[in-house]
């Protein structure tokens, strides 16, 4: 500095990774309460990605969007009440029931919320969805409960790590 050189150019050789925080925990109900949620459900299938795919269906089908805040909590059996009293929710709502479904069918499973790069301003600015372990496909698959949409890359369902990689590369696989 003195010299009135700049100093190098700062280079990074590698980036740290943070791993994730154990134990990670699925959104699940209490056992009384996901009792009561499994009589609402359909029966499953042969296999876990039908029966995801199943439940995904049913969920997206509860009710028609809107996006009113719910003032009742994170209780899928609550939300699904206030549904047959003719309630609608938002994305918020569909992956929670979804979500807690799939862990009371046994199929693990926990919501993640998705923004956009100006998501704090204006309404529609993020979404809210469900990743879910399928054993029969060895992977984590993004369900979207709201819209009864899932991704993939041809053929394999995609999991949110596999999502944002191609998101960062440019690429938007398609959805199904």
């Amino acid at each position: 500095m003195r010299a009135d050189i700049p100093p190098p150019p700062l280079r990074l050789l590698d980036w740290p990774t943070a791993a994730p925080s154990l134990p990670l925990r699925t959104d699940r109900l209490p056992p009384d309460r996901e009792a009561l949620l499994l009589e609402r459900l359909p029966e499953r299938l042969p296999t876990a990605w039908d029966t995801a795919l199943l439940l995904m269906e049913w969920t997206t089908t509860r009710w028609k969007h809107a996006n009113d805040q719910t003032g009742i909590g994170m209780d899928a059996v609550k939300l699904l009440e206030a549904v047959d009293d003719g309630r609608r929710f938002r994305c918020v709502e569909y992956s929670t029931v979804l979500t807690q479904a799939l862990n009371a069918v046994g199929i693990p499973a926990l919501g993640a919320n998705g923004y956009t790069r100006d998501h704090h301003f204006g309404i529609g600015r993020g979404h809210r969805f469900t990743e879910a372990w399928i054993d029969d496909i060895a992977a984590g698959v993004v369900l979207d409960g709201q819209n009864g949409l899932y991704w993939h890359d041809g053929g394999r369902p995609l999991g949110l790590a596999e999502l944002l990689t191609m998101h960062r590369a440019g690429s938007a696989p398609p959805s199904t």
